[in-house]
């Protein structure tokens, strides 16, 4: 089981890492997620950077003149970095490090420059949880880090770049050239996997396709996954279902249409539901050196 930390930060270099992640303006960030941000720590704690790597991360903001203070943010370390020059207005000596957000307090991520508009957990409401605020990091129990999780609000249903960029994810860690938006004959796929790159470039067929329902757009996805079967004849094909979290839901979502129109596509097309991808990729992602390692005693 991961460890969970609290770490503090000012709304000022938690507004400065947000409008990064909007923006992109770093390098380190344009092939990342769009929910991943840059976040830091104190190079002084070596005790906590070697704990680092996919653990829970909460981020608490301190009192200023902009806000009271609270928490703000919910989510999973990932990679640590190496930056060649400063990066956040406040404060030196930084540790930096991707985080992976999962929750936030209402306001943080659609203000980002603004943090009197964001609408912080108060350290009153944690105080109520057993949680003091103490400097420096701070290690949480398993039930401390469940409590702090259930505070957020719940968060929407998975966007569907959010599914995209987790396909994008997998496929890579997996070991395969990821092309997303691929284009074929008119069609357009959301993702499509090629065992390498020079299986790309040489022109040969994918070894998989998928295709992330939306919302009224069950027929459409289906359309494009029929002319992938047409095309290749591949047996990867997949609909990634948005609408649904539970799986047998999804497929009775989708059966009436392979009984019907799309009677090709049954016992062909398998279906996966946005929840389910996003729990692949956060496993991978975990044990990411162990998987890459396996990946490449196939070549």
């Amino acid at each position: 089981m991961p460890e969970a930390f609290l770490l503090k930060g000012t709304p000022t270099n938690l507004s400065w890492s947000l409008i990064d992640m909007k923006n992109k303006k770093t390098p380190l960030l344009r092939d990342k997620p769009d929910n991943w941000i840059i976040w830091g720590v104190n190079q002084k704690f070596a005790w906590f950077i070697k704990q680092l790597e996919n653990s829970e991360i909460f981020i608490y903001v301190t009192k200023s003149e902009a806000t009271p203070g609270g928490l703000a943010i919910y989510g999973i370390a990932r990679e640590i970095l190496q930056l060649t020059e400063k990066y956040w207005p406040q404060g030196e000596k930084w540790v930096p490090f991707l985080l992976e957000i999962k929750a936030a307090a209402p306001g943080v991520l659609e203000h980002p420059e603004d943090p009197k508009q964001w609408k912080l957990i108060p350290k009153a409401k944690l105080q109520e949880k057993g949680i003091k605020i103490m400097r420096g990091p701070q290690k949480l129990k398993p039930e401390q880090a469940k409590m702090l999780r259930e505070i957020f609000p719940q968060r929407t249903r998975a966007g569907h770049e959010d599914v995209k960029g987790w396909l994008r994810e997998v496929g890579e860690l997996l070991g395969y050239h990821v092309v997303i938006e691929y284009e074929s004959e008119g069609y357009r796929f959301d993702v499509a996997w090629w065992g390498s790159e020079r299986d790309f470039k040489g022109g040969k067929r994918p070894a998989a396709v998928f295709e992330v329902q939306r919302s009224g757009s069950l027929v459409e996805a289906l359309a494009r996954l029929k002319h992938a079967l047409d095309k290749w004849n591949i047996n990867g094909l997949y609909l990634v279902v948005t609408d649904e979290e539970d799986v047998d839901k999804a497929r009775r979502l989708v059966e009436p249409h392979l009984k019907g129109s799309f009677h090709e596509l049954m016992g062909r097309v398998r279906v996966r539901t946005a929840k389910m991808i996003e729990e692949v990729r956060d496993a991978l992602v975990r044990y990411r050196d162990e998987v890459r390692e396996l990946s490449t005693l196939r070549d």
